[in-house]
């Protein structure tokens, strides 16, 4: 049996797909060698719908459909989040409560998604385990993620996708308030544990947090940003604001989004040590770029808050920020200069001669 392949760009969800020689090759192993949906979909690193729109676009008879091999193989825990009670459940839930969607459009059927750039695909392939217990394909979208600046587009990337179909995994994610068209009236979870909220806080982060050089006024500084809703952003807060973070909250102008912030450095040392606390579950880039900026912060910190420091004799703060940071040339002498009528011995203990 032969069969022809169609030299046409594929559209669309396969528009990854143009490479002859692939499409070849899955038509010839269903068509031939009678491999069924699931092994295509996992020896090719493609979604089912992919598989499936190649033989169609190809005139090749299928003896299965997407949604039996989707029953025979992809069976999602539907309860991984009815109970929140590790730090995988409680990092995810953040990340669904500011990327993810739940949605039954037309009252058809009911649909879970979540969406990152194809560069933070880890975060989803290591969901897609703990969800399905296999390797399941990520979904590749042909659609861009973007990110404008005054209206305009400074940066588009592919990304890949996440989902679930079912009305009973929607349902989980739905108690816990995380509800369809939640943009605007997203509420700060109830069902989270105390021990765990650090980690849900971080998920959230994540996805609708942001750490960065940004303008205040006429000159760039350093802000902590974090986007959600009225009652999301007050809670959070309040929250907190019980271990001595403090973050103001304001509504965007123009709009009904709030968002928390800072622009000091010790808030934001405080907020990255309290969401990284036993992390194993993070974002990398924005946890690089919270690290090179408090190895730098740490300096400047010294040098701010140095005379209020020696003020009250809290030698032991300066111990703390000078810890494992190397040495500057300008920080030493600024040092020196402020610690000029400080006792031999309290210099020795600041390890400074």
């Amino acid at each position: 049996m032969t069969t022809s392949i169609r030299n046409e760009s594929f559209l669309g969800k396969t528009h990854h797909l143009k490479n002859d020689e692939l499409i070849n090759n899955v038509v010839h192993d269903y068509s031939i060698n009678k491999i069924n949906y699931i092994s295509l979909s996992s020896k090719y690193k493609v979604s089912l719908w992919t598989i499936s729109e190649i033989l169609k676009r190809n005139n090749v008879k299928k003896v299965e459909t997407i949604k039996s091999a989707r029953k025979r193989k992809w069976n999602p825990d539907n309860n991984f989040f009815s109970i929140i009670d590790t730090e995988e459940k409680a990092y995810f839930l953040g990340l669904m409560f500011a990327d993810g969607c739940v949605s039954n459009p037309n009252n058809k059927y009911w649909h879970t998604s979540i969406s990152l750039v194809k560069d933070d695909s880890y975060l989803l392939e290591k969901l897609s385990k703990l969800i399905y217990n296999v390797e399941k394909p990520l979904h590749s979208r042909p659609a861009m993620k973007r990110i404008r600046q005054n209206g305009k587009v400074i940066l588009e990337q592919p990304c890949c996708q996440f989902y679930v179909y079912g009305k009973e995994f929607a349902d989980s994610l739905i108690l816990n308030g995380c509800h369809p068209r939640k943009s605007l009236n997203l509420e700060f979870p109830s069902t989270v544990p105390n021990e765990l909220i650090h980690h849900f806080i971080r998920g959230y982060f994540d996805g609708d947090g942001s750490i960065g050089l940004y303008y205040k006024g006429k000159r760039k500084d350093l802000r902590l940003s974090i986007v959600s809703s009225e009652n999301f952003i007050l809670k959070l807060v309040d929250l907190l604001k019980t271990i001595n973070i403090n973050l103001k909250c304001r509504q965007r102008p123009g709009d009904k989004v709030f968002y928390a912030f800072c622009w000091d450095l010790v808030n934001i040392k405080m907020f990255y040590d309290y969401i990284y606390q036993d992390a194993s579950i993070f974002l990398k880039r924005k946890k690089d770029i919270f690290q090179k900026i408090i190895k730098v912060s740490n300096k400047k910190i010294i040098i701010s808050y140095l005379d209020k420091i020696l003020e009250y004799k809290d030698f032991s703060y300066i111990i703390d920020l000078l810890n494992g940071i190397d040495d500057d040339y300008v920080i030493e002498k600024k040092l020196h200069s402020i610690l000029e009528g400080v006792s031999k011995t309290k210099l020795n203990i600041l390890n400074i001669t």
